[in-house]
């Protein structure tokens, strides 16, 4: 259930958070990228995927959403 004026489990500040530290976690695992460790594989792959569901979970909060 959603409650007027969040967006599912948090408030539009509260998302932009989780975007912050989506993306710092996408900038720290590149890096481990570039450095060559191979574990950094799958958890690219991983973060990557949480990010897209998380996008696509925004859009009822863009402008153009009736």
């Amino acid at each position: 259930m959603s409650t007027p004026g969040a967006l599912f489990i948090f408030d539009a500040k509260g998302w932009g958070w989780w975007n912050v530290a989506l993306g710092a976690s996408l900038i720290l695992t590149a890096v481990a990228l570039f450095s060559g460790a191979t574990w950094a594989r799958v958890v690219a792959v991983v973060v990557a995927g949480l990010s897209a569901v998380v996008q696509l979970m925004l859009i009822p909060a863009q402008p153009w959403c009736p």
